[in-house]
Formats: structure tokens, C-alpha cells, sequence
């Protein structure tokens, strides 16, 4: 009875020690357990700050983007606006640089008028001059060769009253020339001042244009600015999806 109760109490022992054994592995398991919950948790915690970041870049990136396109929709308008002048600006320049050219080239052509007018009267003028001459000359030898008389004293008259007749078509000839001089003058002054007005509508075409060039060139960087924001925030929306799932 002793030894078969000794038999039992060492298979109970035994029976005890192996159910301890599976306890402790159990604990051991169970501690594991927790401590891969725990790890989950904190990840799973993990995952959701950075879900909540994303969530938060992306709504500021949103925002950047509304006011990016905020900004591009007013620089749009401003440069709608400047367009508009701009244009407006430029075909009153053109025009006035037409009006300015066609008065510059009548200016010209009444100078160049002018200009024949005066040699014309110059012209005359050296015939009038080259007639008194011949006139002086005949009235001259005639006086030499005369012999008297009243044909000759006649004819002297005659010549007298012909060289008074050219010394004022002379004078006539020159007081045109004069005239034409003073025209061709007043001519070439309006000529210049045209030119120079001229100069100076084209100066400021040519200013308009490197405005106009300006203002194309922060439209075009304000565009890119607003793409890149939209692009950026359209990835930043991913991520945070990505996150999310």
C-alpha cells in the first residue's frame, strides 16, 4: 500500500510539475501576447498620428492651394485689366505714331515743294539778272554808238523803261525767293518737331511692350506656383489616404 501510494504521490508531483510547467509557458505566452497587443497598439496609435498629420499637411496644403489660386485668379484680373490698358495704350500710340508719320511725310513733300519753289525763284531770279545785264549792255552801246536824235533818245527811253521793267521783276523774284526760303524754313521745323514726336511715340510703343512682356512673365511664374501648389497638394491627399487605409 506504502509503495503504491508512493507511486501516486510521484505521479502527482510529477502530474504537478508538468502543469506548472504548461502554466508558466502559458504565462509566458499570454506575456508575449500583450506584449505583441501592446506593440500593436502603440503602432496602430502610431498609424493614426501619422493619419492625423497627413490629414493636417494636407488641409494646410489645401488652404495654400485656395489662397494660391486666390491670388493667381486676382493676378489674372490684374493682368486682364493691364492687357486692357496696355492695348488701349498701344493702339492710341499707333495711332498717334500714324498721324505723326503721315504729318512727317506731308511735311517733307511740302518741303521738298518748297525746296523747287525756292530754286525755281532762284531760277528767275538769275534770269532777271542775266536780262538786266544784256539790257545795261545794249542800253550802253547804244549811248556809245548814237549820233543823236530823237529815235536814238527814244529808243534809249525804251531801253531805260525795259531794264526798270526787269529790275522789278527781279525784285519780285527776289522777294519770292525769299518767301519760299521762310516756307521751306517753317517747313523744316515742323519736320524735325514731327520727327522728334515721332521718336518719342515710338519710345513709349517700345515701353508699353517691355511692360506688357513684364507682366506675362509673373503671370507665367504665378501659373507654375499655383500648378506646383496643386500637384503637391493633390500627393499630400495620397499619402494621407494611403495613411488612412
Amino acid at each position: 500500500v506504502r509503495s503504491q501510494a508512493g507511486v501516486e504521490l510521484s505521479a502527482a508531483y510529477q502530474a504537478e510539475e508538468a502543469l506548472k510547467a504548461e502554466l508558466s509557458d502559458a504565462a509566458a505566452k499570454a506575456k508575449a501576447l500583450l506584449a505583441r497587443a501592446d506593440e500593436a497598439e502603440l503602432e496602430a496609435d502610431n498609424q493614426q498620428s501619422r493619419a492625423h498629420l497627413a490629414e493636417s499637411l494636407a488641409k494646410r496644403r489645401q488652404d495654400e492651394l485656395e489662397h494660391v489660386q486666390q491670388l493667381a485668379e486676382k493676378a489674372k484680373a490684374a493682368l486682364t485689366s493691364v492687357r486692357q490698358e496696355l492695348g488701349s495704350e498701344c493702339a492710341a500710340a499707333k495711332a498717334q505714331v500714324d498721324v505723326e508719320r503721315k504729318l512727317a511725310m506731308e511735311a517733307e513733300a511740302s518741303a521738298e515743294r518748297s525746296r523747287l519753289d525756292a530754286q525755281a525763284a532762284r531760277a528767275v531770279e538769275q534770269e532777271a539778272r542775266v536780262a538786266e545785264q544784256e539790257a545795261k549792255a545794249a542800253l550802253k552801246k547804244m549811248r556809245k554808238e548814237s549820233i543823236g536824235g530823237s529815235d536814238a533818245g527814244s529808243y534809249a527811253a525804251g531801253e531805260s523803261a525795259s531794264a526798270e521793267q526787269w529790275r522789278k521783276e527781279v525784285a519780285a523774284a527776289q522777294s519770292a525767293e525769299q518767301q519760299a526760303r521762310a516756307a521751306e524754313k517753317q517747313l523744316q521745323e515742323g519736320l524735325s518737331t514731327a520727327q522728334a514726336s515721332d521718336n518719342a511715340s515710338k519710345d513709349a510703343l517700345k515701353q508699353v511692350k517691355q511692360e506688357l512682356a513684364q507682366m506675362r512673365v509673373l503671370f507665367a511664374e504665378s501659373t507654375a506656383a499655383r500648378q506646383q501648389a496643386e500637384q503637391e497638394a493633390q500627393q499630400k491627399g495620397y499619402e494621407a489616404a494611403a495613411a488612412r487605409e
